[in-house]
C-alpha cells in the first residue's frame, strides 16, 4: 500500500491499494480497554500492511517520529470504515482533532461540504 498526505494539511490522507480481509465498520477505543474493541483492533492489526499504514498516518498526523509505546502501537480514539474494502482500491482517510481515524471509499462520504479534493483544498499529495 502507498500512503499519501495532502498538502498543505496533515489531516487528509490517501491510500492506494487498500484492502480489508474482514468486514469491520467501527472500533471505539476512547472508553478504556473494553475487551471486544481491543479484540477487534488486534484482529485488524494482524495484517501488517494495515498496521504499518495506520502507524504511518498516526505518526504524520500527530507529528511523531516513531510509533507510540503501547502494545498495539495505535492510539486513535476511534477507527471507522465506510465502504466496501474487499478489493484493493484507493481510499481516503481523515484524522479528526479528537483523534478519530475515518476511512472512506470516496470523499463524498465525509460530508456534503467536502466531497472533492478541491473542496478540501488539496494542492498536492506527498507520499509518506
Amino acid at each position: 500500500m502507498k500512503v499519501f498526505v495532502s498538502e498543505p494539511y496533515n489531516e487528509l490522507f490517501k491510500i492506494e491499494g487498500f484492502k480489508l480481509d474482514q468486514n469491520v465498520k467501527s472500533i471505539e477505543l476512547c472508553c478504556g480497554d473494553e475487551e471486544e474493541n481491543i479484540s477487534d483492533l488486534k484482529q485488524l492489526l494482524t495484517n501488517n500492511d494495515i498496521k504499518n499504514t495506520l502507524i504511518k498516518i498516526q505518526n504524520k498526523a500527530f507529528d511523531q517520529e516513531e510509533g507510540w509505546d503501547d502494545v498495539l502501537g495505535i492510539q486513535f480514539s476511534e477507527i471507522s470504515f465506510d465502504g466496501d474494502f474487499s478489493e484493493p482500491k484507493t481510499v481516503y482517510v481523515q484524522v479528526s482533532g479528537d483523534g478519530g481515524l475515518y476511512v472512506v471509499e470516496s470523499l463524498d462520504l465525509f460530508s456534503e461540504g467536502y466531497q472533492t479534493e478541491e473542496d478540501w483544498g488539496v494542492e498536492n499529495w506527498n507520499q509518506i
